[in-house]
């Protein structure tokens, strides 16, 4: 095998091991309590960033708790103040589940 070859084989697995290591690293990230929180997460939408105070969630109830299907976003403001419209709303929705989940979850603790 040539050094050319050789280089390319080690480069590709250095590759390989890079981006094992990068999944595993992400997996780890997300198990800490301090990753991933409302608090802690930027939440961007079309490259503007949203007021993560101006958020508001409707449609929790109780009976549909842990999972909150029925839960959604109702209101949020970008950073400059202009209100999200519905359809940014729904995209907002589909981006940011996890985050929808547990603003809908504190709610119903206070």
């Amino acid at each position: 095998m040539s050094n050319f070859n050789k280089d390319i084989t080690s480069l590709n697995n250095l590759y390989t091991e890079a981006i094992a290591n990068r999944a595993q690293m992400g997996t780890m990230l997300r198990k800490h309590p301090a990753y991933n929180t409302p608090q802690k997460m930027s939440v961007a939408l079309n490259d503007k960033l949203v007021d993560k105070d101006s958020i508001v969630v409707g449609g929790v109830t109780r009976q549909d708790a842990p999972e909150f299907t029925n839960a959604y976003f109702t209101f949020a403001k970008f950073d400059d103040g202009t209100e999200l419209q519905p359809e940014e709303l729904e995209q907002l929705d589909q981006q940011y589940g996890e985050m929808l989940n547990d603003l809908a979850a504190k709610s119903l603790q206070g």
